[in-house]
């Protein structure tokens, strides 16, 4: 059974910080953000970042996240950035994670996106097969990306073209 993926109004801002304090508490270092950090997130802040996110329901429960970041200036504005995927353990293996990311696919070809990009913890070994699984190509490591209690960790760079090219690649 597939889940289904649907966004969240702002006043359900409770089950998204539920459900990222849990992420952050589970997989610490799939993030670059520590639990302590956000639980001084406010509710003004979870209201206002929750339109960015996407929510995977089995059974009325929401059970998985993945998140969406674009910014429409002019030099960026053919792109977006793949955030915050995580599905709960419980849940996992279970084509959840499949299903998120191809539902980020689907939006950035709806919005005309050239290209998703995003950034995955190298201890991430399974994020980084299911995105290698769905089309997303390794382009570069960020060493020692983000630090947790002084162990430094590698962050994968990856990349994933929506779109045929509909402008011409200028190398610098």
């Amino acid at each position: 059974m597939l889940p289904e993926i649907v966004q969240l109004a702002p006043d359900f801002w409770q089950i998204y910080r539920d459900l990222r304090l849990e992420a952050l508490a589970t997989d610490p270092h799939a993030f670059a953000v520590t639990h302590q950090k956000e639980l001084a997130t406010t509710e003004a802040q979870w209201r206002a970042f929750i339109g960015n996110m996407w929510f995977a329901k089995m059974d009325e429960e929401v059970v998985g996240m993945i998140g969406l970041l674009h910014n429409p200036a002019l030099p960026c504005k053919h792109r977006a950035s793949v955030i915050s995927f995580w599905v709960k353990p419980s849940h996992r293996g279970q084509g959840i994670g499949t299903a998120l990311v191809r539902h980020m696919q689907d939006v950035a070809r709806s919005r005309g996106y050239r290209k998703l990009d995003l950034n995955v913890a190298i201890t991430q070994g399974a994020a980084i097969a299911l995105y290698e699984k769905l089309g997303f190509q390794r382009v570069g490591v960020l060493h020692d990306h983000v630090q947790f209690d002084g162990i430094f960790l590698d962050s994968v760079v990856m990349e994933w073209l929506a779109l045929e090219a509909t402008m011409p690649n200028v190398a610098l």
